[in-house]
């Protein structure tokens, strides 16, 4: 039985309904590891996915991993008791509610376990965490103030392509088999506006991409087949099944023979 590993935001987490890895993996018969979390940015999906494959699966002979990226605007930054001079500040601003969502473990040590701070006693020896903008990002003081200071889509466009590139190059350098999609269209806004970045886009393999009506993600897919989104404004289990069966599945079958 091959293992299908996945990775993205709250759309492949899908603890609450049959998101598409549980879909995928069931039409596939495989066994499926999912570590996914709520408010990912597209820079800890990749961190996150090397990582974990680097450390637990790297001898898996019948591996598959699937990818859904997220938007361009999320931002991740690793800080560290040791040299982030407002730690202590940035840590207060995280309540109890928020660290489920907003605080992972920096060193990895899960598979398909998340490991998260919900709690004064379990911070006791934290030394480095994850913060993740997505979500929310003006619940906290930190990323109010760093969105209107620091924010350009341009940038983050640059990184969002760089992402791929990383989590694409480490695959295909152990042969490992994958494809890719994504939330909603990562690429035509960036693109029509900021043209020296075509460079990082013609080094991506659209080919591992499965997508609908060329770059666009399960949002686009079900916005314009009139499926609706919950009060969430996330895809439902209905949506996740069209965009499987209309994008995903088609392109993956080869995969899993």
């Amino acid at each position: 039985m091959k293992t299908l590993l996945v990775n993205g935001c709250s759309f492949t987490e899908g603890s609450n309904f049959n998101a598409w890895p549980n879909i995928v993996s069931k039409q596939m018969n495989t066994k499926l590891v999912n570590i996914a979390t709520s408010m990912n940015g597209n820079s800890f999906i990749s961190k996150q996915l090397i990582n974990v494959i680097s450390h637990h699966y790297m001898d898996e002979k019948d591996l598959v991993v699937g990818v859904m990226w997220s938007t361009v605007n999320r931002k991740d930054i690793l800080i560290n008791i040791d040299e982030t001079l407002k730690w202590d500040e940035i840590k207060l601003q995280y309540s109890d509610e928020w660290l489920h969502h907003s605080v992972i473990e920096s060193k990895f040590t899960y598979t398909d376990q998340k490991t998260f701070f919900k709690n004064d006693k379990e911070w006791k020896d934290v030394k480095s965490f994850w913060l993740k903008s997505g979500g929310g990002y003006h619940a906290t003081k930190f990323w109010a103030n760093w969105y209107k200071d620091y924010y350009t889509f341009e940038g983050m466009f640059w990184e969002t392509l760089e992402h791929i590139l990383r989590v694409q190059w480490f695959l295909e350098k152990y042969n490992i088999p994958y494809f890719m999609t994504s939330i909603d269209d990562l690429f035509t806004e960036g693109l029509s506006k900021h043209e020296e970045t075509r460079h990082l886009y013609d080094l991506i393999n659209m080919d591992k991409f499965c997508l609908y009506d060329g770059t666009k993600g399960i949002m686009e897919h079900n916005r314009e087949n009139n499926i609706p989104f919950d009060h969430t404004m996330h895809s439902t289990a209905k949506g996740h099944k069209a965009f499987c069966e209309d994008v995903i599945i088609p392109k993956v079958e080869k995969y899993f023979e």
